[in-house]
């Protein structure tokens, strides 16, 4: 019995110790669970809220992780390329009294902002599809885009579209072969002539002039449609096309013109690249027909030496007659050397030789227009460039250069009382 006492006193002591934490343990118990419940609730209403429209944007709603809307501008933006370059320049005069006839971007004497360009563009899919490009131009070169082929014609100092057209490339489906074509590119609207070896843009040329039949002897743009293909494992590149002719926005005549155009590499590290365009460029008469062939070559001799060449000859049929295709014909001919050196990473010079000659004159050039020299008979133009060229930066070109031009014609006194004229420039170049 006293044993049986001893161990109710000893449960009864362990009940006593006990029960407070059980109690404690029961109500910590019963504020977890709140505390879980709540919880519980809160997520169901954050869940429930991102299923529901914001009261902010009315129709925007809260989109999940890893759920993001794709498109829009920029996810658009991600594909396009977009760049563009302000070139600026001066030039003098060394003689007195000389002008600027046979040139048509450096006309002005003194400072220039010759252009400011930007672009972006969006090249279509290789395997197929569409793509764009949008091209802005400003500046005093701009102004001297022809509208047609007997002179520079002003615009005003606007902002212009130097190449705006659609791309699109269409499969061909012709299985695997090494000498058709898998695809053919389209482009619709705009752009820049294939003729001749120099271009638009400056930082594309090795001098800061440009020659004599750039301006006067060959077209700058066209609006219309250009094809393109290539043959034989791309080593030929092939263009057909049409449009509204040399420098035409809108066609003046019932005529169109079509060109076509093909390069390749004969030998190693020589292109070839060869152009024909043939179209009405008269006003209302489809019976006057301009001739352009077009060669140009370019060897690179080492990795610093490298040469080019361009040889133009143009013919204009009926150029003298009363438009119905039995006049006298006009002819021009262009030939263009070149030469550069990189000397090292900076610097490099370039040297470039011409002769322009036009037998009826009707090209600005060598003609009686008001844009160029000589007063009649035939006029033949020599020009020798010097350019020393200096990179300062990755994306800034500087360019020093000295010409030196010559006139054989009828009249000997074609650059303001003298039949030759020298020319100091100089070219600063930003690119983006």
């Amino acid at each position: 019995m006293k044993l049986s006492i001893k161990k109710l006193l000893g449960l009864l002591a362990v009940a006593a110790v006990a029960l407070p934490s059980v109690v404690f343990a029961q109500a910590a118990t019963s504020d977890l669970e709140s505390q879980v419940k709540e919880l519980t609730r809160k997520v169901a209403a954050l869940e429930s809220s991102k299923s529901t429209q914001s009261s902010f944007g009315g129709g925007y709603v809260m989109p999940t992780e890893g759920d993001e809307k794709k498109g829009g501008l920029l996810h658009a933006a991600q594909d396009i390329d977009f760049g563009g370059y302000v070139a600026t320049s001066y030039t003098e005069h060394i003689d007195q009294n000389q002008n600027f006839q046979g040139k048509v971007y450096d006309q002005n004497q003194g400072f220039n902002m010759n252009q400011a360009n930007f672009y972006f563009k969006k090249d279509a899919p290789a395997e197929g599809g569409a793509g764009f490009k949008i091209d802005m131009l400003a500046g005093s070169d701009n102004n001297s885009m022809r509208h047609g082929t007997t002179g520079a014609t002003a615009n005003n100092n606007r902002v212009d579209f130097n190449e705006a057209y659609i791309d699109v490339n269409t499969p061909l489906n012709t299985g695997n072969n090494d000498i058709l074509p898998s695809v053919v590119n389209w482009k619709v609207g705009r752009m820049v002539t294939l003729a001749g070896r120099e271009v638009i843009n400056p930082a594309a040329n090795w001098n800061i002039s440009r020659s004599v039949a750039f301006g006067y002897g060959l077209p700058f743009r066209h609006t219309g449609l250009r094809t393109n293909t290539k043959w034989f494992n791309d080593k030929l590149d092939v263009y057909a096309g049409i449009n509204n002719g040399w420098d035409n926005d809108v066609e003046t005549n019932s005529s169109r013109t079509v060109e076509f155009a093909a390069g390749f590499s004969p030998i190693e590290n020589v292109k070839y690249f060869s152009t024909i365009l043939y179209g009405s460029e008269t006003a209302n008469t489809a019976e006057q027909p301009v001739f352009l062939w077009t060669h140009n070559f370019d060897w690179s001799a080492t990795k610093a030496l490298s040469f080019g060449m361009d040889m133009d000859f143009g013919r204009a049929q009926d150029a003298f007659g009363t438009g119905d295709g039995t006049g006298e014909n006009d002819m021009w001919y262009g030939f263009a050397g070149y030469a550069r050196y990189q000397i090292n990473d900076k610097w490099a010079g370039a040297y470039r030789t011409e002769i322009f000659q036009n037998q009826g004159q009707t090209r600005g050039a060598a003609g009686s227009s008001a844009t160029g020299p000589g007063a009649g008979g035939n006029d033949t133009v020599f020009g020798n460039t010097f350019t020393l060229e200096y990179a300062m930066y990755d994306n800034l070109i500087t360019r020093l250069e000295y010409r030196l031009d010559k006139a054989s014609g009828d009249d000997g006194i074609i650059y303001g009382g003298d039949s030759s004229r020298n020319t100091i420039a100089a070219q600063m170049i930003y690119t983006i």
